[in-house]
This record gives C-alpha cells, structure tokens and sequence, in this order.
C-alpha cells in the first residue's frame, strides 16, 4: 500500500507529507579573518528522493570529494554526494546549487559575507535567505478538505476494504479537492498572462468557468476509485496529467480569437514552468536541512543554534516545509578584538 499512497497522494499535489524514508541535506560553511568562505556540502539518502540533476552541486565551481552509491538492507538505492566550493571574499556567494539553472525555478538562497571594522574591533556577518517556495495554494484544500483518520484507514486496508460509507466519503472529498487544487493551477497560469497582456481579464474568467465545468465532467469519485483499485497506478497517474494538461490547452486555443498559436505557445510554457516548481517544492518539502557556520572571533548575534561551549559556531537545522510560503533567514555577527 505504500506505493499507492504515495504515488496517488502526488496526483493530488501533496507527496511530501508522505514520502518516507529520509532525505538529508547537509552544509557546513566556514569564514576565515579574511572574510573568505569555504562552502562543503553534503546529500545523502534514497535514490528515488534525491533532487534533479539540475538541482546539485554536480559542476564547475564545485569540487566533487565524495560520491557514493550503495544498497541498504531493504534493496533500495542510496546516494551520497559530498561538493567543495570557495569563495574569495568580496565575491558573490551561489545562491544555487548549478549555476547553469537559468530558470528560477529550483531552490534559491542568496548568502551575503561582510566585515566590518569599528574602532579596535572587527565583525564578520554572514545572511542567507531561501526564497519562499510556493505551497499553500496547491495544497489548502487538500489539508483542509479531507478527513484524515478515513484517508489512513482507506490507504492502509484498500478502497474495497472500508464501509461503503467510509468508501464514498473518502473519494467524495478526494475529488473535490484535487479539482480545486488543479483548478487553481489553470487559474494562476492564466493570471501570469494577464500580467503579460497576452489575454483579457474577462477572457481568463470565461476560461476558468469553462475549466471548472469540464473537469468536474472528467474526473469523479468512480474515475478516482477505479484508479486506487487497480495495479497501474503510474500509468493511470501520467494519464491524469496528460488528460488535465490537454484540457487546459485545449481551452485556451478554442476561447483565443487571434494569435492563437503564440497565446498557446505561451501557456504551455507558464504550465510547464508552474507543475515544475510544484514538483520542486513537494521534493524539498521531504528533506531534512542541516546549515552551520563556523566564524572568527566570538558570534555574538544569531538566529541560529550554539554548539556547546564553541561560541563560533552555530548551526540551523530545519525542514524544506519552513520555506513554504515564507523567507527563511540565516544570520550570525561574530567579533574580532584587532591586536
């Protein structure tokens, strides 16, 4: 049943509250009395939650020191990579993992080091940000929708194994909110082309009411039982994509009265762009973060954790879902006293 949880809870865009096992991102950041950083970075865990290639520290200016594959004692697959970066100071600090990523997509985390010297004292401050990972809209209704004692229970014995009550409930809800959270999609897609004055205002209402209509036609409570019962679910799944990604477009190209391959061109690629920092988010959401800092002096600011009794060094440990919707900001001042 495993399988089936996870995989149908991603159709309905919250895998990463499920997804088990363990995925571990690690970094340990040094500064020295010049102000340059040492940045080693350390992802460990199941093959099957490791981030796109795009998404690691795989390439030029990054150093490679470790990279190991081996199997655990249940079959699975799992990966270590261990990268080594450095950074003179007054240089910029990556704010991403491949800096080929062009796309804006992936998780980002501008870093600042500064020093700043006052009378017979020195200080060192160091500030990361990781940008807010869009989450709540995609995911409101499903949270909010569903009881969750009867999921468990239908997850955890089959759809076939609950009372009919039970059974009709749980995909009554199952549905609606999975076709308010896809609606949702349409409509912010639709609302970036309405920035970009490739469609009407009144055009984005007619569509939205339009896909709102056709979805509730195309996906029912039977459709999604049918899907829990049976032993293809990743076929099914693509199928739900696929199905979902036809209407939309098809949609936009009928309610388009000019320039409608461009109008459509142009959809596709904010759908596109859109269902991938989805997908980000939900991978992030599953990891488990581990940043610390090692600083000259004495830190005396942070907003970090202190190790022990070594006051120059701190640590942040936290969840991918601390980004959701939120800036989430590292900070630490030590002080020098200059000889």
């Amino acid at each position: 049943m495993t399988h089936i949880k996870t995989l149908f809870i991603a159709t309905t865009c919250i895998a990463a509250v499920f997804l088990s096992g363990c995925f571990t991102r690690k970094e340990e950041i040094t500064i020295d009395e010049n102000g340059n950083t040492t940045i080693t970075t350390s992802f460990e865990g199941e093959e099957d939650q490791y981030p796109p290639v795009y998404a690691l520290p795989l390439k030029d200016p990054w150093e490679i020191t470790k990279r190991e594959i081996k199997k655990d004692e249940n079959g699975k697959t799992e990966i270590m990579i261990t990268s080594r970066m450095s950074i003179p100071y007054g240089k910029k600090l990556p704010d991403r993992y491949d800096f080929n990523d062009k796309t804006d997509l992936g998780l980002r985390f501008p870093s600042d080091v500064k020093i700043t010297r006052k009378g017979s004292r020195t200080f060192y401050e160091f500030t990361r940000r990781y940008r807010p990972r869009k989450y709540l809209p995609y995911h409101y209704f499903y949270e909010n929708l569903i009881d969750k004692k009867i999921e468990e229970k239908v997850l955890d014995v089959g759809i076939f194994n609950v009372s009919e009550k039970d059974r009709k409930l749980y995909l009554d809800q199952l549905t609606r909110a999975f076709l308010l959270s896809e609606i949702r999609v349409f409509y912010d897609v639709l609302g970036f082309m309405v920035f970009e004055n490739d469609i009407e205002p009144s055009a984005r209402e007619e569509l939205y009411k339009a896909a709102s209509e056709q979805m509730h036609s195309s996906f029912t409570p039977d459709g999604f039982k049918r899907i829990l019962a049976g032993n293809e679910i990743d076929r099914e799944y693509a199928k739900i994509k696929t199905e979902l990604d036809r209407i939309f477009t098809t949609l936009v190209e009928n309610h388009t009265p000019s320039n409608k391959a461009a109008v459509v061109k142009r959809f596709s690629q904010l759908l596109e762009s859109e269902r991938r920092t989805n997908q980000i988010t939900e991978a992030v959401n599953g990891h488990d973060f581990e940043v610390s800092i090692k600083m000259p002096g004495q830190i005396v600011v942070t907003n970090g954790l202190l190790e022990g009794t070594d006051f120059g060094k701190v640590i942040w440990p936290f969840k991918g879902s601390d980004l959701d919707d939120c800036e989430h900001v590292l900070h630490a001042i030590s002080v020098v006293d200059n000889p």
